[in-house]
């Protein structure tokens, strides 16, 4: 019910609904359908601009998926589940402009996708996540180099300059690569 309501931008009772079932779920201790429903939840907040709720729901997505999957950790349910939270959170972060915080987030989501590939490499649907997880990498990647290269055009500190260290300096904002500790 609670999606006929989303789908038809009721978000008040969209949200009810979706307060109401994880009660449910809390109730008989159902970890998978909590988590699943704090991700919508988190959604929904996002698409009505209150990014503060959304991150918290989707904190609390993950974090449900986190504690339900080590206890079962041969559930490849839970592991999907899993990766979609760090989906959302790297999809979330990116939305604000905080790409390397996004960055962190799609590199979980890419190990797990690899993860379930390797588990299951006849799985189309684990092969075509893997390559959804791949691209999406390659635009946040992509996104990091467009950042770098307009700080250097705009002059920005440390720009293109070799640190004491001998490492290169990224223009001084502060993007983290992937093979960086």
């Amino acid at each position: 019910i609670s999606d006929r309501y989303r789908d038809i931008g009721d978000f008040l009772n969209s949200e009810r609904f979706m307060q109401a079932s994880n009660q449910l779920y809390v109730s008989v201790e159902d970890k998978r359908n909590m988590g699943a429903t704090f991700g919508k939840l988190g959604d929904l907040a996002q698409n009505q601009g209150d990014m503060k709720r959304a991150i918290d729901f989707f904190l609390r997505s993950k974090q449900i998926i986190e504690e339900a999957s080590n206890d079962n950790p041969a559930s490849e349910d839970l592991k999907i589940f899993l990766a979609i939270s760090y989906h959302r959170l790297g999809a979330f972060h990116e939305a604000q402009g905080k790409v390397g915080e996004a960055l962190t987030f799609f590199e979980k989501y890419n190990q797990f996708q690899e993860q379930l590939f390797l588990t299951n490499p006849r799985s189309e649907k684990l092969k075509n996540d893997l390559a959804i997880s791949y691209e999406t990498l390659g635009s946040i990647f992509q996104t990091q180099g467009k950042l770098r290269a307009m700080a250097c055009r705009n002059g920005a500190a440390g720009c293109g300059k070799v640190d004491r260290s001998g490492k290169k300096e990224h223009c001084g904002i502060g993007i983290a690569s992937r093979n960086s500790a």
